[in-house]
């Protein structure tokens, strides 16, 4: 019974290295090709619709699920989490500005010179 234990637990481990990380991959790539045509009805539009907004969200929880169940059975099966691909480096993301924080009066730039 313990080598039969022993194979299951092996079989597991396989697929889940073989499939965990093509997986996370193709969630990733949605939502970034989501957020693709967001940014262009954005740009073009002025506005995204209602129906683009709404696959975005589904798209962006799908992945926060999946992510959260590939972390569980990485530490079930005591194997590493997959990661994603970085990015291309021709996909942009459309951010909000990032504001500064200066701790220190020193820190902060000179206006005048």
């Amino acid at each position: 019974e313990e080598s039969l234990r022993t194979q299951l637990m092996q079989l597991v481990v396989n697929a889940y290295q073989s499939n965990a990380a093509g997986l996370l991959q193709t969630a990733h790539a949605r939502l970034l090709e989501q957020e693709k045509v967001n940014a262009k009805m954005r740009v073009d539009k002025g506005a995204v619709d209602a129906e683009n907004v709404t696959k975005h969200e589904q798209l962006k929880e799908a992945f926060t699920k999946l992510q959260s169940n590939l972390t569980t059975l990485s530490e079930y099966l005591n194997q590493p989490m997959p990661t994603s691909q970085e990015e291309e480096p021709s996909a942009s993301r459309i951010v909000g500005r990032k504001e500064e924080v200066f701790e220190k009066e020193e820190e902060l730039p000179e206006i005048w010179e």
